[in-house]
């Protein structure tokens, strides 16, 4: 659910249905755009921000372990996230990804962010080295050693993306170890923006954040 002055947006299936706040009555309707793997996704996320309305198409967990059964595999369950203007109805833009999490997206006055799960062992071994320069020079027993470590770490990709055009602002692998599983609770990793910055915390079951 997602609220304006006047319109409350519910999803629901594979849409978004604006309500009428005063009345109740559906005055809009926005479908998920088609995924290019051709399955049917829904609209999961929902947030209202200055005139945009945000979603997300993702594949619910009934239906890919339907798809798990019958030996099908998707490769994520968010495939992309999209922009639509409120007032003519028009979809601004869908920037497809490859597994986004919803609780990390953020909206702030210019941007979109988020984390996208996947990135290249590249760009993985990139941000180790940047973390730790001292490796760089490691040979022998001394690198496999720093290898095997930087395979346990759990780095993802941060992605900004212009809120009204859907164009790719930067993106910058990010190490969110000790922001995941942080407590008997779980605790899923969670972005936030405030003033320019971005923080990235784990969100534990009972509301604290790590």
């Amino acid at each position: 659910l997602a609220a304006s002055e006047d319109v409350l947006y519910m999803a629901v299936g594979e849409s978004c249905k604006g309500l009428d706040a005063a009345t109740g009555k559906v005055i809009s309707e926005f479908k998920v755009p088609v995924s290019e793997d051709g399955l049917t996704r829904a609209w999961a996320y929902v947030a209202y921000d200055n005139g945009q309305l945000f979603g997300t198409s993702t594949i619910r967990q009934e239906l890919e372990e339907k798809l798990r059964r019958r030996g099908l595999t998707v490769k994520s369950q968010t495939d992309a996230i999209f922009g639509v203007d409120t007032k003519t109805g028009q979809f601004l833009w869908t920037y497809r990804g490859t597994n986004i999490l919803h609780t990390t997206i953020a909206i702030g006055p210019e941007a979109v962010y988020f984390i996208d799960s996947s990135l290249t062992p590249e760009q993985r071994q990139d941000l180790y080295r940047r973390d730790k320069p001292e490796f760089k020079n490691l040979t022998g027993d001394e690198a496999l050693k720093a290898e095997e470590e930087m395979k346990k770490l759990d780095v993802r990709l941060a992605v900004a993306i212009d809120r009204t055009t859907g164009k790719k602002l930067w993106e910058k692998a990010v190490n969110v170890t000790d922001t995941t599983d942080v407590s008997a609770g779980g605790g899923n990793l969670t972005v936030m923006y405030a003033d320019g910055y971005l923080l990235l915390c784990g969100a534990n079951a009972n509301g604290h954040y790590w």
